[in-house]
């Protein structure tokens, strides 16, 4: 898990930096997206934040307040807590 997150931020980086299209990094930031859509992925993170940039925590949580907007019951209880 530590490899797919650090990967993550990596692209978060290239994205920022100009390096990554906006397409592109739309496309990976949806797969991102599918994969928090599974509890045991945001409970894995969030046991582990501190090995990853503010950039990436920042991003994390953008989705998972998406998530929760849509109803996804482990980002709704994130959300609340937060």
């Amino acid at each position: 898990m530590t490899a797919v997150f650090r990967h993550m931020g990596n692209l978060l980086y290239q994205h920022e930096t100009g390096a990554m299209e906006d397409k592109m990094w739309e496309s990976y930031r949806r797969s991102f997206k599918d994969h928090l859509r599974s509890a045991g992925w945001v409970a894995w993170y969030l046991d582990h934040p501190h090995l990853f940039d503010e950039r990436l925590a920042d991003e994390v949580h953008a989705i998972l307040e998406e998530l929760a907007s849509e109803g996804v019951p482990h980002a709704v209880a994130y959300t609340s807590t937060s």
